[in-house]
């Protein structure tokens, strides 16, 4: 695995914190703006940092990584392993299938 891998390939795990990072950006995003509310309503203007990350930076990261997973899932080569029990298993990118019993 080597560091873009490590960045890039998708899992369950970076599902749940990018989901858990857009959350915390929305509410960073509307805590900011009440605490300096007086501000940006004398500017007449909003909070922008929380509010670029949750609508810009998580949704193009994560269309990266889908991206990445699935061209790298299909560039993985397939093989066939055969097991003691004479079972063939097909070794493919998205997965494990049973590909045929040997007798």
């Amino acid at each position: 695995m080597n560091n873009l891998d490590k960045w890039l390939l998708l899992s369950w795990k970076k599902v749940a914190i990018i989901i858990m990072a857009w959350i915390a950006s929305v509410v960073l995003h509307n805590l900011v703006y009440v605490i300096f509310s007086d501000y940006f309503n004398a500017i007449d203007g909003d909070e922008p940092f929380f509010f670029l990350i949750a609508v810009f930076v998580i949704p193009i990261y994560l269309v990266v990584l889908v991206i990445y997973t699935i061209i790298k899932k299909l560039k993985t080569p397939n093989r066939v392993i055969t097991t003691s029990g004479g079972i063939n298993i097909a070794l493919q990118g998205f997965g494990q299938y049973i590909n045929t019993w040997g007798i």
